[in-house]
């Protein structure tokens, strides 16, 4: 059985959606909601920053940032 490590869980509505995420998403999705500055997670997240801002938008985990 290939069970995940991460599951995010959060509402669309009335709506309850279940999606598991990796660990490097978790970690991402974690520091964000601690508030580091978008160069710090950058420096965390190295080249995969871009891949992982844009699915965190794209799911609305995040809706905005600033520079």
């Amino acid at each position: 059985v290939n069970t995940p490590s991460h599951l995010m869980i959060w509402r669309d509505g009335k709506r309850l959606i279940q999606q598991p995420i990796s660990p490097v998403e978790f970690d991402f999705l974690q520091a964000a909601q601690q508030g580091m500055a978008l160069q710090v997670l950058a420096s965390h997240s190295g080249s995969g920053l871009p891949e992982l801002l844009r699915h965190a938008l794209q799911q609305g985990w995040i809706r905005s940032f600033t520079f």
